[in-house]
Parts: structure tokens; sequence; C-alpha cells
């Protein structure tokens, strides 16, 4: 998709600085040194005070206190980490994400995920000024319904298909099937199509995302002494991962992200991958077609099998 702006991959941004990295023991000894430091202290003034080591009992009552306190500073510190994650919209979740949306000009639809107020934020500065840019188009079809829109692309002539003077603006639903309900698409088309979103001479065509259905289904082969459910749910979630995340419009799903995420790149836990689906049989990766892919479509999973076995 074309933009004015980069669009940020906010997933990919690094957690701030100003985040502590701390742990309760490394407070709790800090605390315990610091404790004896003062006593040792005390004891040059009143050489008739005792050596003690409040880490010397597990029952001695200094040392639960110490514990006590540790617990709540790590509560504190904890406290102020979560803080400085709300106030940014990468890390920003529900009302607190709420509020950094506000200042982009962008408030939460009823039933909207925090995903999608977070993208509709960042597409917020592609609406500021009118005249038929791809993110303002992209941002004000997000925007007819949030709740009910998991992707949308804008296309102009530079796509086969696209005639002079259109913006096709392609909608993908966010049901399991993909479908976009006529009720939706009906609100987009009345979002973007009053004189003053749209550019003067555009004519604005919003239609469905042309879904791509396929299915996962195979079976990881595990060498000897590999536990194989374990192995098996662990790659059961990435498969699923990798099927969301190129639910999109004009995202491929290709033979060999298929094979990466059920696990034949992990050498030593998965050795082998029998597919059945989507595709079947000793495949070349250079000739295996990919699903979806074109401007207009959206891969849509309707589910993953996983099996295993035994090395043979």
């Amino acid at each position: 998709m074309s933009a004015r702006f980069d669009r940020v991959d906010l997933s990919a941004i690094a957690a701030p600085a100003a985040l502590e990295t701390w742990s309760f023991d490394a407070i709790l000894d800090a605390r315990f040194q610091k404790f004896l430091e003062y006593w040792q202290a005390e004891r040059v003034k009143d050489p008739s005070l005792p050596l003690y080591d409040v880490t010397a009992l597990v029952g001695n009552p200094g040392a639960w206190h110490q514990r006590v306190d540790t617990f709540r500073e790590g509560l504190l510190r904890q406290r102020v980490n979560e803080a400085v994650l709300a106030t940014s919209l990468a890390f920003a979740e529900k009302t607190d994400l709420d509020v950094v949306a506000a200042n982009y000009g962008c408030t939460r639809a009823s039933g909207e995920s925090d995903g999608s107020l977070r993208l509709r934020a960042q597409l917020a500065w592609e609406a500021l000024s009118r005249g038929g840019s791809y993110g303002g188009y992209e941002y004000d079809a997000r925007s007819a319904a949030p709740a009910d829109i998991a992707d949308v692309a804008v296309y102009g002539h530079e796509v086969d298909g696209v005639d002079r003077g259109e913006v096709r603006i392609v909608v993908l639903g966010v049901i399991s099937s993909g479908v976009t309900p006529e009720a939706v698409l009906k609100l987009v088309r009345n979002r973007v199509s009053p004189r003053d979103v749209r550019k003067v001479n555009d004519n604005v065509n919003v239609v469905a995302a042309t879904i791509a259905p396929y299915e996962i289904d195979a079976t990881i082969v595990v060498p000897h002494g590999a536990d194989g459910d374990s192995v098996r749910a662990a790659q059961l979630v990435r498969a699923k991962a990798y099927a969301e995340s190129r639910r999109m419009i004009g995202a491929p799903v290709t033979f060999g992200g298929v094979m990466a995420a059920i696990g034949h790149d992990d050498a030593g836990v998965v050795v082998d991958v029998e597919m059945r689906a989507p595709w079947s049989g000793q495949q070349n990766l250079s000739a295996v077609p990919a699903i979806g892919g074109g401007p207009f479509q959206a891969p849509v999973c309707g589910g993953v099998q996983l099996n295993w076995r035994i090395a043979s």
C-alpha cells in the first residue's frame, strides 16, 4: 500500500529505555546489604551491639521484614514500568490506548479491538488533509465499521483492472470466513463518498475482498525420544499464527511459509513434514503457486490440523 507517511510496524518497536529491569532477588540482596551497612556503622558507635546477619535464619524477623518491603518495592517499580508503556501508541492497551488514540483524533468504536484502534490512530495522519490519499481513504474506510473490518486495501489505476479515475477500496470482514457483509460495505461507501472526503473526480468503488480459502493439514515427524504432544502443541501455535498473519488483502500464503511455520526449519525438533493440505506430495518450492497474493484477494485459513509420528 502506498502512503504519504511511513507505516511503522509497532509490533517491532523495542521497549523504551525508561523501563527498568528488576528482580525480587536483586532488590532483596540490595536491601540486605544496605541494612548490614547501617548495622555495622551502629556497631562502630556501640561495640556492645551483636553481629547481625539478616540472611542467616529463614525465620529471622528482620529478613521477613525485608522480604515484605521488597515485594512492595517490586510492585511500585512494575507500576512505573506499566505507566511508561501506557503513554505510547505501540504498547498502550484498553482504556490507556483510548487516551493515546484520542491524541490522534480517534475514539474506539463499540466492539473495536486494540489492534484496530491502534492501526486507525496511525492512519489518522493520512486523513489530516483531504484530497484522496491512499492512507486517507484507508483511514475513513476502517473508521466506518472498525469492529467489523479486518483489513482494507486501496488501489488506483496502477493496478490492472482498476480504471483511471477509479478508487478501488477492498474490504475484508472479521468473521471467520472473511466474507464482508453488504451492510458493512454500505457503511464504508457512505463514509468515503461524501464530497468532503473524496477527491473531486474520484469514482470510489467499494468491494469485498475475494476470499482464497485453504486449510493446513499435515503430520510432523519427530525424532525418537521427543515428546510428540508437546512438539505438536508448539508447532500448532506457530502454524495458526502464520495463517493469521497472512489473513490480509494481497498477502500470499507460500509453501515455504507454511513449512517453516509447521516447524520443518527446526532442526532436531521436527525432522520432516508430511503435508496433505493445502499442498500434498513431494513439492518443488520454486514451482508451488502461492495462495492469494493478488491485489483483491485475501487468503483465509479454515482450520489447522496437525498430527505427529516418530521418525522411522
